[in-house]
């Protein structure tokens, strides 16, 4: 498949204060959460121009979906963190967490982490992010079963943003910083850095899909001067790109067989205003267009059916939690509005989602998932130093897994 010819084209030491997905984005912006997915969001928003004039598929009414949290044959694991405030100095500090049906666990509790996403293999959990300490620089690192493994040694700013397991191997995507301060898309495997490209220009890579022998990386290529962003997707370590917006990018990839889907956003060069997309094999599959602007941050696919979750804004309006199903707009629950969908995952016709909250002040976030557009507000069950709560402690949910639990009788 030949991406080419397709129709469509961190603040310093905390290259990663934005959220996976999103934030590779070039927004920077300090308050991580949603930031992962409002931040870049906003930032689109400044630069609001003309309509797009194609679109695969119209923003539709928001269709109700029902559904019911109780009775799951599955287990949820939901990625996030916890930010703790210092009650002299003000300071906050966030830890990476992990909760399982509800039921939180620290991942550090010394080291300032961040959790992007997570991902199950059999028995074995695999949550990725990055970690700090005081004498580091963020290290790219992923948790197997609560685990730490470090991909990078603290010497510059590093993330993952991404995990796939395919067997024994471990395949990690992310960014790492660059002696020019740029960040570099970099893809480990079973702990081998491969970067993505050279350090001249800014690159990020955000998602990762393993179909056969092939392994699909999706992110964006800048130029120099931030004025100019590309949707690469890189078969092998090999850049394929989709030119033909001037300031676009994905932010995950999921595969069925030799079909690629991409999620992100895109602007339609006549502007600077960003639709949530999806893209086919390198061809525009569906986008909601100006004035509704916003990005997909996950997808997941189910037969013929592509499921896409992320945030979109309305002229006037506030940021909102979103997920569509083959371009339709579907109903959730709960808190909405300054929210974020971040990260989705299928079990049977069951749709779960993970997302959150965001405020000037963090300390009011809050940790959500959905299931099939119902919500469950999660909370913060680990003991100290991570203080107890929601009410002066604010949480974030960013990737989540599910894990069925039916066992399969012979005959």
């Amino acid at each position: 498949m030949d991406y080419t010819d397709g129709a469509m084209g961190e603040d310093g030491r905390r290259f990663g204060l934005t959220m996976q997905r999103s934030a590779k984005f070039i927004c920077q912006t300090k308050n991580m959460l949603m930031k992962r997915a409002i931040g870049i969001f906003l930032s689109a928003a400044l630069f609001i121009g003309p309509a797009c004039k194609k679109a695969a598929a119209p923003l539709a009414k928001t269709t109700a979906v029902s559904g019911s949290v109780n009775g799951d044959s599955v287990t949820v694991y939901v990625a996030g963190g916890i930010f703790v405030q210092d009650p002299v100095t003000g300071k906050q500090t966030l830890y990476a967490i992990c909760w399982k049906n509800g039921v939180a666990t620290a991942l550090t509790s010394n080291n300032w982490s961040f959790a992007t996403c997570v991902t199950v293999s059999g028995n074995d959990v695999y949550v990725g992010g990055d970690m700090s300490t005081a004498k580091s620089f963020n290290m790219a690192t992923y948790w197997k079963n609560g685990v730490p493994v470090t991909l990078t040694d603290g010497s510059t700013d590093a993330r993952i943003t991404a995990l796939a397991i395919n067997g024994q191997d471990v395949y990690a995507v992310g960014s790492l910083s660059a002696a020019n301060g740029f960040p570099v898309a970099t893809c480990w495997k079973n702990g081998v850095a491969e970067e993505l490209e050279s350090d001249s220009f800014y690159s990020v890579a955000n998602g990762i899909a393993i179909s056969g022998n092939d392994v699909y990386v999706v992110g964006q290529f800048m130029n120099g001067h931030g004025d100019s962003s590309t949707v690469v997707v890189w078969k092998n370590g090999v850049a394929q790109s989709l030119a033909g917006y001037p300031f676009s990018y994905a932010t995950s990839v999921v595969s069925s067989g030799s079909d690629i889907y991409l999620g992100g956003t895109r602007t339609s060069g006549n502007g600077y205003s960003n639709a949530a997309t999806v893209w086919k094999d390198g061809i525009l599959d569906w986008a909601v267009n100006y004035p509704i602007i916003g990005q997909v941050n996950s997808l997941a696919l189910n037969g013929n059916d592509i499921y896409a979750a992320g945030i979109y804004t309305e002229p006037g309006g506030m940021t909102t939690a979103a997920w569509w199903k083959n371009g339709l707009q579907l109903g959730l629950s709960g808190r909405v509005d300054s929210a974020f969908v971040g990260g989705i995952a299928l079990s049977g016709q069951d749709v779960y989602m993970a997302g959150g909250t965001g405020s000037v002040n963090q300390n009011n976030d809050l940790a959500l998932y959905w299931k099939n557009g119902v919500q469950v507000t999660l909370k913060n069950s680990v003991v100290s130093p991570l203080k107890n709560g929601t009410d002066s402690t604010g949480l974030y949910a960013n990737g989540i897994a599910v894990k069925s639990n039916q066992v399969a009788t012979a005959d």
